[in-house]
């Protein structure tokens, strides 16, 4: 009773770091006595990502700004198989957005156009639904941070206080509860899911194998 009470009180975060610690050791135990061990790496493009649909929808109630534009979500992961059905990864990605303004700024009336640059780095799990020689299917979860470094540019060609006005870092989260690999060696990824990697990601990956990895 006592246990289920203090779970209870658990936040969220917590609880979902809590599973995947569990999961990480069932997958060392694994491991231990399968001797099953192989890396992954692999390069991506994303399509509306999170932080795309967010400053879109934040805008939607201003006048003032306005998104113009977005680059792809561009990613470079590296993975670790504990056993073949769950590995650990650490992704970074790249994702430019611009907009543009007519409003207030600071409380004088400027016209200026502004760049995001997002930098992410984040620690990814992911769980296999189906494991076959050339067809894997999975679920994808990640969190982590991202440095965006927004920079404002005048019309007019006037001078502001400082041209990185908002720049810092923020959590990302991914979520995909549907991710297809097919191939073996070389694979060609399809991913559907909501995050820093976008609406939709798909690339290729190269998995070097142990050579006492078990099929």
């Amino acid at each position: 009773m006592n246990i289920a009470i203090k779970y209870k009180n658990i936040p969220m975060q917590q609880r979902l770091l809590l599973v995947i610690i569990i999961l990480l050791l069932q997958s060392y135990k694994s491991t231990a006595q399968n001797s099953y061990s192989r890396f992954e790496i692999s390069g991506s493009i994303g399509l509306v990502s999170g932080v795309q649909v967010i400053e879109a929808l934040s805008q939607t109630s201003r006048s003032d700004e306005y998104l113009n534009g977005a680059t792809p979500n561009y990613f470079a992961s590296v993975r670790y198989y504990t056993s073949p059905l769950f590995s650990i990864g650490l992704t970074t990605g790249f994702q430019q957005l611009w907009g543009s303004s007519n409003g207030d700024y600071y409380g004088n009336k400027v016209q200026y156009r502004y760049n995001d640059y997002f930098y992410t780095l984040v620690p990814e799990a992911i769980f296999l639904y189906t494991h076959r020689k050339k067809v894997q299917t999975y679920f994808l979860f990640g969190l982590g941070i991202s440095y965006n470094d927004r920079e404002y540019d005048l019309y007019d060609g006037g001078n502001l206080p400082d041209n990185h006005l908002v720049s810092g870092f923020g959590p990302r989260t991914q979520i995909t509860p549907f991710g297809i690999k097919v191939g073996d060696i070389l694979s060609g990824v399809f991913e559907v899911g909501f995050g820093y990697k976008g609406i939709i990601n798909a690339g290729l990956s190269y998995k070097f194998q142990s050579k006492h990895a078990k099929e």
